[in-house]
Formats: structure tokens, C-alpha cells, sequence
């Protein structure tokens, strides 16, 4: 919702920009964001039960279009390029 309260922004349609980010969360939590996720499974950190989540977003996007969701989820696919996530 507020964009600005993650990271410096200006929230305008105009002003685009990439970005890539790396989201590390308690497991079993699943982390998604509004990019490119850079591997197929998170990178499991030694000594503590964390994962992390690496994305890209290569083309330009508007702030107001960066989501970022965190949470118990499961993955269904719906084909080859499409997928749902919802909690079980």
C-alpha cells in the first residue's frame, strides 16, 4: 500500500525504475514479489532457519505496481508460465 515505507521512491506513473531484491524470511514462509524470482528454490542460510529469495525486475515499472507478499503459501501450476499461490 505505502510504497515509500520500504524503500526511497517517487510514486508517480511517470517515474519508472528496475530494481532487484533479495527477501529473506523465518521457514517454512514463502516470499513473492512483483519480479523475475532468480532461482528455481531459495537459498537456504546456514545457521538460522531462514530462506532467502532473490528477484529482478528488468523492465522499468512504476512504484505503485511493487508488491511484495510474505506468508504460508502453496504453489499450483496453471501452465507452463502461470501459477497460483494461496494459503493451504
Amino acid at each position: 500500500i505505502h510504497c515509500r515505507s520500504i524503500l526511497p521512491c517517487q510514486d508517480s506513473p511517470g517515474i519508472k525504475a528496475t530494481f532487484a531484491s533479495s527477501i529473506t524470511v523465518d521457514a517454512p514462509l514463502v516470499a513473492l514479489m512483483s519480479g523475475v524470482r532468480q532461482e528455481d528454490e531459495p537459498e537456504k542460510n546456514e545457521g538460522s532457519n531462514t530462506l532467502t529469495y532473490k528477484f529482478n525486475q528488468k523492465i522499468p515499472i512504476p512504484a505503485y505496481l511493487i508488491a511484495l507478499v510474505v506468508g504460508e503459501l502453496d504453489r499450483r501450476d496453471i501452465s507452463e508460465r502461470v501459477a497460483v499461490y494461496a494459503e493451504p
